[in-house]
């Protein structure tokens, strides 16, 4: 009886084995795969990632700085600036999405740039003709137009170039005006101009080397307008945050008493045209008078008639004129 026990207990044992080798072999084929497949998921997100960080770095180096010295120009390029870097940070959200979730429909793309499209149009809107510092606030307007460079493919950073150059029409005359000026006033500027001049071509850098043919998307990632990026407020309230707010109600109506009709309003555009034509026609023909079948038969009388009959004088009795002019009878 030992020696079978210990028989069979040999043979649970082989089997045992060789079961748990199966399961090993089984186990680790299966993990590569899977694994390949993340890692390669988890490198595409790395690499997103990495552009993401560097533009953050980019804002920090030179996005913020440009901001307080806006801060040290005036008070209207102060609040320009606060638009900027509004753009800049829904520029940054734009690219966090990007990278991580798959390239939207075109149809779509709008909608994830809405906040971005916003900030550039108040930007743009800041500028004062009147101002002193109009240069400095034109500069930034026509620079801001270069973060549309998410729209262009495939080559977006000449766009980002095309509008540096635009930018640098004002931004040198404010150079021109400060830079040999030894006041305080012009060294800001002189800064102010500078840096937003810096700060374009190391975003044209940025775009080069990140998304050199157009924004890089994660074909891995989820929908894109289903995303919430940090800092970003869910697009669903976004909208109704943004809605406006309705007009208050209209003033009661006067008493009927004191109710006078309101004179008619002048008309404008081709119908004031109009108006003018049929005044002038009304004004030009009001005079005359209506010409039946019967006068149209009876034919014209010749022109020398008109004439003869147009010089002939009519007649009158004897008057003071005509005595004085009789000549008196010539003497026999």
């Amino acid at each position: 009886m030992d020696e079978k026990f210990l028989s069979l207990l040999g043979r649970l044992e082989t089997v045992t084995s060789r079961l748990e080798s199966v399961d090993l072999r089984s186990a680790g084929s299966a993990p590569s795969g899977a694994n390949g497949a993340g890692a390669a998921g988890t490198a595409a997100l790395a690499a997103s990632s990495a552009s993401v960080s560097a533009f953050d770095a980019f804002i920090a180096s030179y996005v913020d700085p440009w901001v307080t010295s806006a801060g040290k120009v005036s008070d209207e390029a102060a609040r320009q600036a606060t638009h900027v870097k509004a753009a800049f940070s829904a520029q940054r959200r734009f690219l966090e999405t990007a990278a991580a979730c798959k390239k939207p429909a075109p149809g779509d793309l709008p909608k994830l740039l809405e906040q971005t499209s916003q900030s550039i149009g108040e930007v743009q809107g800041a500028v004062d003709k009147r101002s002193k510092d109009y240069n400095c606030l034109n500069a930034v307007s026509e620079g801001i137009a270069a973060l549309g460079w998410v729209m262009v493919e495939p080559t977006p950073v000449p766009h980002i170039e095309e509008m540096k150059n635009a930018s640098d029409f004002y931004g040198n005359k404010v150079l021109m005006q400060y830079r040999n000026d030894g006041t305080d006033d012009a060294k800001v500027r002189v800064v102010f101009a500078n840096g937003w001049k810096e700060l374009l071509s190391h975003l044209a850098a940025y775009v080069k080397e990140h998304h050199r043919t157009g924004v890089t998307w994660n074909p891995k990632g989820g929908a894109a307008l289903q995303y919430t990026p940090a800092g970003a407020t869910p697009r669903a309230a976004t909208s109704s945050a943004s809605a406006p707010t309705p007009p208050a109600p209209p003033p009661p109506p006067p008493p009927a008493s004191a109710a006078t009709p309101a004179p008619a309003a002048p008309a404008s555009g081709m119908a004031a045209v109009f108006s003018q034509i049929n005044s002038s026609a009304n004004g030009i023909t009001g005079g005359l008078r209506h010409v039946s079948k019967g006068d149209k038969s009876t034919p014209p009388p010749p022109v020398a008639t008109v004439k003869a009959s147009a010089a002939t004088p009519k007649a009158a009795g004897p008057g003071p004129s005509a005595a004085a002019e009789a000549k008196p009878p010539r003497k026999a």
